[in-house]
This record gives structure tokens, C-alpha cells and sequence, in this order.
């Protein structure tokens, strides 16, 4: 009885920081995304953006979506480990399998079509 109220915590504990990294990310990209000074200057990676172009704007929306995607997957977790409840732990369940499955077929994509990917893939302003 001790090892599976030890299970319930720990798995409530690890998606209590999955939820709060989701939110995290979720704040980042909305702050992103409406700051001025933030669109007016930035500096990624050594390369100077001195407008809001496509590449902040996509990346702000970028951390939006995963944002709020890590936030809806920790909450169920977060929930369906404290209440014990077979339907929220289901969906959980459903949304890693989604995900392993997504990160198992880009990654056999990549690898397949390894040279494409690496002759499209460019450092922006550096010719890379």
C-alpha cells in the first residue's frame, strides 16, 4: 500500500512541474507575442532581429502552441494521479502515446531524408 501511495505522489509531482514548465512556455509566447520592445529588438543567437518579422513572430507562436499543449498534458496528469481517476490517466496515457508516436516518425523521417533536411537547414545571416 506504501509503494503505490509513493507512485501516486511522485507521478503527481512530476506532472505538478510538466504543468507549471507548460505555463511557463505558455506566458513566454503571449508575452512574446503583445511586448513592443521585445518585437522592436531582439537578440537571437548572436544575430540581431530589429523587426518583428516572420521568423519572432512564428517562434513566438511556436511556444504558444507547445505551451499550451505540455500545459493540457500536465494538468491531466497532475489531476488524474490525485484523484485516482482512470478517465483523466487514460487521456494522459493517450496524449504521451500521440507524442511518442509524432517524435518516433519525425525522427524516422529525418533519417530517411537525412540530406534533404541538412541542405535546407541554414543559420539565418551567416550563410551556414
Amino acid at each position: 500500500m506504501c509503494l503505490k501511495a509513493i507512485a501516486k505522489y511522485l507521478l503527481f509531482a512530476f506532472n505538478l512541474i510538466i504543468w507549471l514548465a507548460g505555463a511557463g512556455m505558455l506566458g513566454v509566447g503571449i508575452w512574446l507575442l503583445v511586448d513592443p520592445t521585445i518585437q522592436g529588438s531582439m537578440d537571437l543567437a548572436g544575430l540581431q532581429i530589429y523587426e518583428a518579422d516572420d521568423f519572432t513572430i512564428t517562434g513566438a507562436i511556436a511556444f504558444v502552441v507547445a505551451g499550451s499543449v505540455i500545459f493540457i498534458i500536465g494538468f491531466f496528469g497532475c489531476c488524474g494521479a490525485i484523484k485516482e481517476s482512470t478517465c483523466m490517466l487514460g487521456t494522459y496515457f493517450g496524449f504521451l502515446l500521440v507524442i511518442f508516436g509524432l517524435q518516433l516518425g519525425i525522427g524516422i523521417w529525418a533519417l530517411v531524408s537525412y540530406d534533404s533536411v541538412s541542405g535546407s537547414v541554414t543559420i539565418r545571416g551567416t550563410g551556414i
